[in-house]
């Protein structure tokens, strides 16, 4: 859920380390992802919707290590080391998809939550986020060199908002105005 909520990469959400958390609990809750662990080598803030500040307080109570997903050890006590992702857990993600739904699914990958908050971002009228805002939310660079130079802004309070009404769209998803669509639960598991 917290890849779907922010639209960072897994390896993100994976490495969370509780020194990256600023201001819980408050109106400005935020993820700062360090450079040496973002893709683009900068660092990479994420303003934390309510839902998915409500998943790192829980796994925060839930875990004592640095690490909010920890690697487990063989008595499955975690262990000062981020969860790796395995295909195995992904399997059965789509296994369990395919089953509430009925069928198979169209394939999809873990990468796909960015493209549907990238796609839907822009297209899906109740949301109709600016491209800017969607670039900044992917960690991606906005506008040209010269614009970079000039322009500074960050987009936070925009970005913030785009990922409350992004919380708000996909919550909306399981209701009966949305078609009562079957939506995968996640379970309290490891992730």
């Amino acid at each position: 859920r917290l890849l779907l909520l922010t639209g960072v990469r897994r390896s993100a959400v994976l490495g969370l380390q509780r020194g990256e958390l600023k201001k819980l609990e408050t109106d400005e809750a935020q993820w700062l992802i360090p450079e040496a662990r973002s893709k683009s080598g900068k660092e990479h803030l994420v303003p934390l919707s309510e839902e998915a500040e409500r998943i790192i307080l829980r796994r925060m109570e839930a875990v004592p290590t640095e690490y909010l997903f920890p690697q487990l050890d063989d008595e499955e006590k975690p262990v000062e080391r981020p969860m790796f992702w395995s295909s195995h857990f992904v399997n059965d993600l789509k296994r369990r998809a395919n089953r509430i739904h009925g069928a198979k699914l169209p394939a999809w990958k873990i990468h796909s939550f960015r493209s549907a908050l990238s796609t839907l971002g822009r297209e899906e009228k109740a949301l109709s986020f600016d491209g800017d805002v969607i670039r900044w939310l992917l960690g991606h660079s906005t506008g040209t060199r010269i614009d970079r130079a000039y322009d500074r802004s960050t987009l936070i309070g925009k970005r913030r908002e785009a990922l409350a009404k992004w919380a708000r769209w996909l919550d909306g998803l399981k209701s009966e105005e949305a078609g009562g669509a079957k939506v995968l639960p996640f379970s309290g598991g490891r992730a």
